[in-house]
Order: C-alpha cells, then structure tokens, then sequence
C-alpha cells in the first residue's frame, strides 16, 4: 500500500513539483536552513535512498530533488515517516546521473523545509543487458529410448554418427543460441514418454482432449533476467505439447517478447502459433520459425542455420553470437573449419605456443569432445566444475583438452578444467560427428 500511494503521488504531482517555484531549480540557490539543529544524514545507493533522522517525523511528505551540475533534473515525492530508529528508507528513480540530492518537508500547499542534503552518492548504471532465453521440449530428454534406436521414423529424434540421440526441435534450439549468445533450457515432464511413437501420440491426445497439464521439472529460472524467450517444440496433433503449455503457465512470459519455433513432419505449425499467443496474452509474440524435421535429419545443417539466422536478422535481433576477446583460432574437423577464439590467460598462452596441434579427441556424454596433448601446460588459474556451451578448456588432472557444445542432465563435472577460449561457430555440428575425430587447433590466417 505504502508503495502505491508513492506511485499515484508521484504520477499525480512529479509535473507540478518539477515546475513547482519554490524548489531551487539550482542547487547554489538555496540557502539552506536545516529543519533540525542538527543535519539528518542521507545516503543515495543506485535506486535506495536512506536518511538517518534526528527528530521523528511522523507522516510528512518528502521531497527529493536531484541535481546534475547544480542544476534540477528530477523530483521525486514520497509520504514518509520515520521508525524507531528513526530511518527512512525509499526506492527512488531518476537520479542515475545526481551528483547532488537535496530533500525536503512539504506542507503539502507552498511550505517546504529543507531537510538534508547527500552525504554520499553511489549511483551506477546498470549496463547489464536482459538476457535471452531458449527454452524447449523434445522427446529426446523426456523418453528413455534404447541403445539401437531408429530414429529416421520420428520428426523429433535425430541420431549422429556417434550414436548420441539430438531431437530436431533441439538441434534448432542450440542454433538459436550460438547466434543469440543466450541461455538454453530444456522442457522435461516428470513421467517420461513412451518410446513406442503410437504411445505418444495416444497420451498426447488424451492430455489434450482431458485438458491435462504434465507436472514438469523445475528448471530453476530467474525469469526476471530474461526480456526476450524463445519457446521451441515439436508440433503434436497440429499444436503444442501440453508440457509446452505446462511451462507457460508455471513462468510469468507477461511483458515479455516470446518467440516460438517448431519442427514438424509435414503437419506445419498447425495452430500452435495461436495457442502460444492465447497463453501469453500479456506478452509480446513474434513471428515463429517453422522448419520440417525432413530438412534436419541426416542432412547438412549449414543451410538450416542459415535460415536460422535470417529469420532471427528479419526480427531485428542482432545474430553476432558469443564476442570474441582473444586470438583467433580455427578448429578443423575433417572437411568443416569452425571458427574460435583463445583468451589472454597463461594456460591458454601455453596452448597457443603449440598450435597448430591435431588432437585425437572422444565424444563424451552428448556434451564434450576430450582428448590428450603430448606437451604439458602449467596450470596458474582456478578451474571450475562446470562449462559453457563452446568452452575450449584445459584439465590439468588429466592433461586433456576438451569443446564442451551441449549442457546436459550432467551439467556438473568431476575433474576442474580451466577456459582457455571459446568456439565461435554454429556448435550443432558435433551432433554430427563420429565417436572418436582428430580436430586440430590453429591460429587462424
């Protein structure tokens, strides 16, 4: 309540006071004559203003006025009163750039009482840019397929050549993020599909016709960090799966700009468009990417991310993907160049001395290529136990390099590993690869 009476006083008066004569519209104009024999103390710390009274004042409005230069650039009012400590402490906005913040006791008609002026101000920008998120649902994730399965049968499962199990409605989701630079999650229920496709489409309609919403699993987000979601999915009976649904309705979209994407096997994007915007209608929709599975399985995917990328440029959002702050580097894989980057720390430096070096690197667990060096590296910088997409890091456990490409069930690793740089390109191309690659490292020309 305290909150919205500030927000209605400060939209119904911020005009007038702003113009109001009897606020010095510089600060050298006003003669300060403190309300109490002794100044209170007033702090400004990015958008919290705190103010140590030395007398109690018992609901008076309070008046901020900052200054930049000395010169009056933003009121705001406030209706106050003092605790037992006799500290006031307000949200406030506008004074990003204040070098001075002057309060005053307003009366309420022409009277006000200069109070205080700040003692310290601590404003910073906050130049962190709202993330982006790409979330999506694949039957890969949520079913426990065997080792031999045949996925040339199903629009959501693609299999590589090193037998790891990628649904297509995911291979579009990591495309999105190597361009966006994003944040990936994956959708997953918790009770798994069938691995029999009949089954599938069978629960499905019943969820459907039933109006049954799978319990999913947490995926444990901060939604405020995120302006912008891409919601991704398979297209089930000529919409969404209900786990697709279940996720909008657990997350508030509302204000923000959702995007959605699909995979189909001939169906197009039926109606999902529609019932993405019938859940978010207090969102921002945009036009979706509807891609056929046809044009993923077993395919090049270089022209698919192409299009990727065009439909996200025609969005108007920028496709320059993860920034590069280091050397260049190329990494060859057979006939495919990617394109990459190692960092200015000491491992990374040693790693370079050796280049070009052709490593005989494992896939491992659908998320990382691994493999030995024959020289050492003298490891300076603490390591971690976790990874991110495109990672091109050291173990000094064991002497290996690795590219981790995918986050998977198993995000956490056992042995440290330290960043050396990062693979700049389109990452879906190790879903491609083979159980065992000789990939080599070079300092690009």
């Amino acid at each position: 309540m305290k909150r919205l009476l500030s927000c209605i006083i400060i939209l119904s008066m911020a005009a007038v006071m702003l113009n109001f004569s009897i606020i010095p519209s510089s600060a050298k104009d006003d003669n300060i004559l403190i309300a109490y024999d002794k100044e209170p103390e007033m702090t400004l710390t990015n958008d919290m203003v705190t103010i140590h009274a030395t007398e109690p004042i018992d609901s008076a409005s309070l008046i901020l006025a900052g200054y930049v230069a000395g010169t009056l650039m933003n009121v705001n009012i406030r209706k106050v009163s003092t605790d037992s400590n006799l500290e006031i402490k307000e949200t406030v906005s506008g004074f990003d750039d204040a070098d001075m913040v002057k309060a005053y006791l307003w009366d309420g008609i022409d009277t006000l009482k200069p109070l205080c002026t700040s003692k310290e101000i601590n404003v910073t920008q906050n130049t962190e840019q709202p993330k982006i998120l790409i979330v999506y649902f694949s039957r890969v994730g949520n079913t426990d397929y065997p080792d031999d399965i045949d996925a040339t049968t199903s629009a959501s499962v693609v299999v590589n050549n090193g037998g790891n199990l990628t649904g297509t409605t995911e291979t579009i989701a990591k495309m999105i993020n190597t361009a966006v630079d994003g944040d990936i999650a994956e959708i997953q229920t918790i009770s798994k599909y069938s691995t029999d496709f009949d089954e599938v489409v069978d629960r499905n309609h019943s969820e459907i016709s039933e109006s049954t919403i799978p319990e999913i699993q947490p995926l444990n987000l901060d939604m405020s960090k995120y302006d912008t979601v891409f919601i991704g999915y398979p297209i089930w009976a000529t919409t969404i799966p209900q786990a697709v649904r279940a996720f909008m309705r657990e997350y508030d979209l509302s204000g923000k700009t959702v995007i959605p994407f699909c995979t189909h096997d001939g169906y197009g994007s039926g109606n999902s468009y529609t019932q993405i915007k019938n859940e978010c209608s207090d969102s921002t929709v945009l036009d979706g990417l509807t891609l056929p599975a046809a044009d993923i399985v077993g395919k090049d995917l270089t022209s698919v991310n192409n299009r990727v990328k065009d439909w996200l440029t025609g969005l108007g959002i920028d496709v320059g993907g993860k920034e590069m702050d280091g050397t260049p580097i190329k990494i060859t894989i057979g006939s495919r160049t990617l394109e990459g980057y190692l960092n200015n720390t000491p491992e990374a430096e040693q790693f370079k001395a050796m280049l070009p070096i052709t490593v005989s690197m494992v896939g491992y667990g659908g998320r990382e290529y691994y493999g030995g060096i024959s020289g050492t590296i003298n490891d300076s910088t603490e390591g971690k136990l976790n990874f991110e997409n495109g990672d091109i890091t050291y173990c000094p456990t064991n002497n290996t390099v690795a590219i981790f490409y995918a986050q998977t069930s198993r995000p956490n690793l056992t042995m440290r590993v330290i960043s050396m740089g990062m693979v700049t390109s389109d990452l879906s191309v190790f879903d491609e690869l083979g159980g065992n690659e000789d990939i080599t490292f070079s300092l690009a020309e």
